[in-house]
């Protein structure tokens, strides 16, 4: 019932550097700290990522048929759709942490944060109990508009650093997650585009999963290039 697939294999491996850094970051973070607000972004990252159709590339045609597959199925959906509410309430606030921009500081806020945390139990509420078309739609768009912002903030962080070290580690942050940011946020706009063609749960092309582990395979190595090269998020390893 199951086989062996390159590309469930990357993305599995996507997940693993994922969770592995995540780990890393938690245990040199101080509580409430930059690495710690990281370690779980990237928490949430990897329940998203594993549950995004990785482990389904390696289940054969048998294992579709299964009397297994569907509690598998609604149970992978429910952890995606979580993981994805999480990254809603968490990335904000890491940005604000990490940036230090007027575009983000209002994230900052005790108030907003508990904000961010309300709206996203709400969302998963509404995407589990109304029809996929609203819910789905919902979720995806908001996905879509948090990466967008993110990638926003990330390059005005950029242009308005000082030259040298702050401005090297604002040009590595752009690269590591403005490119997860475009990769992802790619995945949710063309999600919608499906949901409104009424091709909700048609098989995707392949390069989907391709761009979606890509986004986290290149930008943890380059985090952790810029953490060693520059002490990104004032992290010493």
């Amino acid at each position: 019932m199951f086989q062996a697939n390159a590309m469930g294999i990357f993305g599995l491996v996507s997940v693993a550097m994922c969770w592995a850094f995540a780990g890393v970051l938690y245990r040199v973070g101080a509580t409430g700290s930059v690495a710690r607000k990281l370690a779980l972004l990237l928490v949430a990252e990897g329940f998203i990522l594993v549950t995004g159709g990785s482990i389904d590339l390696f289940m054969t045609p048998a294992a579709f048929a299964s009397s297994w597959y569907p509690a598998y199925s609604e149970a992978s959906g429910i952890i995606h759709t979580v993981g994805d509410c999480m990254l809603l309430a968490l990335y904000p606030p890491f940005l604000a942490a990490a940036l230090h921009t007027k575009l983000t500081r209002p994230f900052a806020a005790k108030g907003m944060r508990i904000a961010l945390g309300v709206a996203s139990v709400a969302l998963f509420l509404i995407v589990a109990l109304s029809p996929p078309e609203i819910g789905l739609t919902l979720l995806y768009a908001a996905m879509s508009l948090l990466f967008a912002f993110a990638l926003v903030a990330s390059i005005h962080a950029w242009r308005v650093a000082a030259p040298g070290i702050a401005r090297t580690r604002a040009g590595i942050f752009v690269l590591a997650f403005g490119f997860r940011d475009v990769c992802w946020g790619f995945i949710y706009v063309d999600g919608i585009r499906l949901i409104a063609m009424g091709l909700l749960g048609a098989p995707e092309p392949d390069f989907y999963y391709i761009i979606y582990a890509s986004g986290t395979f290149f930008a943890v190595p380059l985090i952790a290039y810029g953490i060693l090269r520059t002490q990104l998020f004032d992290i010493d390893l």
